[in-house]
């Protein structure tokens, strides 16, 4: 039990840190061939895309956690709204077209 905790206490940082060099190696290269070129900016280094890649991290997110809820997801979580009556519908419709008319106060 103990050499398998040893072993995930070394192989876990090295792996992230082999994810870390390789994702910073894609960062400088497609700036380099691709950003740099198009907006006539300076190359960078791999440290310099090492901290691209942490800085665009911290501000849009790790990815963690799995897939976001959508709406549609709560919506069938919470039983959704019941479905309408064809008098609902109608109601629905005309208040609608009412609203969209050009010049109505929409109030």
């Amino acid at each position: 039990m103990k050499g398998k905790r040893r072993l995930k206490f070394i192989a876990v940082p090295v792996f992230i840190g082999a994810i870390l060099f390789v994702l910073s190696f894609i960062v400088m290269h497609l700036w380099n061939f691709s950003i740099a070129k198009a907006a006539n900016l300076n190359e960078i280094n791999f440290w310099q895309a090492m901290a691209l890649l942490l800085l665009s991290k911290i501000l849009f997110g790790f990815g963690m956690g799995g897939r976001r809820k959508s709406w549609m997801d709560r919506r069938k979580w919470y039983g959704g709204a019941p479905p309408f009556t064809e008098d609902q519908k109608e109601a629905f419709k005309n208040k609608w077209k009412e609203y969209c008319k050009p010049g109505s106060s929409n109030e």
